[in-house]
């Protein structure tokens, strides 16, 4: 039955009130404002089959959203004042936004809610929701005049808590329901987020891992690692390590080694508290002289994300062809060809405890702690290893192993096309290009008279409407349905 009593905190919500999952949805919509219950419309009733997939029962989920209203054409920027409206007016700014008070007394119902239903865990559904619950977890940008969060498709799937305010909650972000069904690829990694991480968070299973890093080694300390490694390789023949570097002003910043899902080393060359660098030349030259044995030792099966990138370094500074035996990357794309393949991404689906990282140390600053980038390093490399370990199982039930092998024997070819550059014929080149434009120039005018002069104004010089995400939204659901 509806909750229709606007003085209870559970107006407009739905489900038991001592529930173990809550979802949590941005706000009403049509249906929803109709029948004061959230997530009942088209996108609500679609994401009830996908719970049902996932082995979770709607009626058993507390479901509510951060309002309990609908905007102004179902758009959440309209519950926020513009940017320079806020600014001008000293609007009160909580986490970067300026609501209004249909938000502000959203977000602290939702945490009477919190409080009063207690769940295990906390499905956070699109942006917004991500925004409410959490104090860090998302980025902010400028939107037609608004100041807007962004980040679900960076968080999703990852194992979070919710803010102290909000109870500190085990929190899953994922896609909001409206949103896959736009993007229907995006629904297989809504359905994976729910199968996996849900059980987790209900077995209290939801912290990281006891990573083991060495992120300030000594001298002794390095040539020990590496040393037993090259031991074992040198007595066994099999050793299988994750390699990945991180650059600095386009030189070799550090070096990370995994050589299982929890231990690994960053050996650092550059340090911003000595510009001569991290060792004395004769200690730079041993480690270099023991990583060269290592990445291309016979018995070394190496690993890497992109690993041609990380090659590209090696072989420039230091004068060595590393091996590859086997790329994420690569090995994920032929797979499951045109999907995200960053490691983010791909960690979401094969790892055992996943939570977002890669905005902590890739893009480094002066002011930033050494560690931050040496710990970002070490978990690119227990991530690679861990995720390799779930694509070679994932490959050799598709079938796919040869095509995977296939793609690692072009590894050495394409390095040394990196290296060397490949020669164009800029005559023959210009040629192709304008005889492309010339065919775009063509379907343009074919599909010109197909755009109303409304979405589309014929301005000299305006940039073509199929460049436009909102005259595409438009033409699409608006003229065409």
């Amino acid at each position: 039955m509806p909750r229709t009593d606007p003085s209870d905190i559970f107006y407009g919500t739905s489900g038991p009130t001592d529930a173990r999952i809550m979802q949590v949805a941005e706000s009403w919509g049509k249906t929803e404002e109709a029948k004061l219950i959230p997530l009942c419309g088209q996108s609500g009733q679609a994401n009830d089959v996908l719970l049902s997939e996932c082995g979770l029962n709607r009626d058993d989920i507390f479901s509510t959203n951060v309002v309990s209203a609908k905007p102004a054409g179902n758009d959440m920027k309209q519950f926020f004042y513009t940017t320079k409206q806020g600014n001008a007016e000293k609007k009160l700014k909580v986490k970067g936004l300026f609501p209004k008070e249909e938000v502000l007394l959203g977000v602290d119902t939702l945490r009477k809610q919190i409080e009063a239903v207690k769940p295990e865990v906390i499905i956070a559904y699109g942006n917004y929701a991500l925004w409410a619950l959490t104090d860090d977890c998302f980025n902010i940008k400028d939107e037609l005049g608004y100041k807007t969060p962004t980040g679900i498709t960076q968080w999703r799937g990852s194992q979070l808590y919710a803010s102290e305010e909000m109870g500190g909650v085990k929190v899953l972000p994922t896609y909001h329901p409206a949103a896959w069904q736009r993007q229907w690829a995006w629904r297989y990694a809504v359905r994976h987020d729910l199968r996996k991480r849900i059980p987790l968070a209900l077995n209290n299973n939801w912290d990281p891992p006891a990573y083991q890093f060495q992120l300030r080694p000594t001298f002794e300390q390095v040539v020990a690692q590496l040393g037993s490694l090259l031991e074992h390789a040198d007595n066994f023949g099999d050793l299988t390590i994750a390699s990945d570097l991180e650059t600095r002003a386009g030189h070799i910043a550090c070096a990370g080694i995994a050589w299982n899902e929890l231990q690994a080393i960053c050996i650092p060359f550059m340090c911003v508290e000595d510009k001569t660098g991290y060792w004395s030349e004769h200690e730079e030259i041993q480690i270099i002289q023991m990583l060269r044995r290592l990445l291309t030792h016979p018995g070394v099966k190496v690993i890497g994300q992109n690993y041609l990138y990380d090659a590209q370094y090696i072989a420039l500074y230091w004068h060595m062809l590393s091996t590859c035996w086997r790329d994420t990357m690569y090995t994920h794309w032929v797979c499951w060809p045109g999907t995200p393949k960053g490691l983010a991404y791909l960690s979401s689906l094969y790892c055992a405890y996943h939570r977002f990282w890669k905005d902590e140390g890739k893009e480094w600053v002066a002011k930033m702690e050494e560690e931050i980038l040496w710990n970002y390093n070490c978990i690119d490399c227990v991530t690679t290893f861990e995720c390799n370990k779930v694509l070679t199982d994932i490959a050799r039930q598709l079938g796919l192993e040869e095509q995977v092998q296939d793609q690692m024997d072009d590894f050495p070819l394409l390095l040394d096309m990196m290296m060397r550059g490949v020669k164009q014929d800029l005559v023959a080149r210009s040629q192709v290009l304008a005889e492309l434009m010339e065919v775009i120039a063509q379907k343009e005018r074919e599909l010109e008279p197909m755009v109303p002069v409304e979405i589309w104004p014929r301005i000299p010089k305006a940039a073509p409407w199929y460049r436009s995400d909102t005259q595409l939204r438009q033409i699409f659901y608006e003229v065409l349905g």
